[in-house]
């Protein structure tokens, strides 16, 4: 059984709009979350933000109760979805930041959060 999660998000330095989602499957052997979003198009200040702009990205994940978030960095700008390994059950928060090729991080994605059964 599957459910997905998915909501608008609104970046505030480098990046105006941003959509992220989670999809959990679960199955008798694991269970697993594949993250997806989609490449910004234009930049806080209306500016077009080119493909060839965005350097990758950064997924920030924590289970929920965590006080610190484990980083996950994506070096293919065409690469716009993850999937973690072996997370144990459990409430998880997510994030996701844009990387450009000038080495600017935008702010982190409002927390999307997944409950893995």
């Amino acid at each position: 059984m599957a459910s997905m999660f998915g909501f608008r998000l609104r970046l505030y330095a480098l990046i105006p709009v941003f959509l992220i989602s989670g999809c959990v499957s679960s199955s008798d052997e694991d269970n697993t979350v594949t993250l997806g979003w989609e490449a910004p198009l234009t930049r806080v200040d209306g500016s077009k933000l080119y493909p060839g702009e965005i350097e990758g990205y950064r997924v920030y994940y924590r289970q929920s109760g965590d006080p610190d978030f484990d980083v996950q960095v994506i070096e293919q700008a065409g690469t716009t979805q993850w999937q973690p390994s072996q997370l144990p059950s459990g409430e998880y928060q997510f994030a996701v930041s844009t990387l450009d090729t000038s080495g600017l991080e935008s702010p982190r994605s409002e927390t999307l959060r997944v409950t893995i059964p």
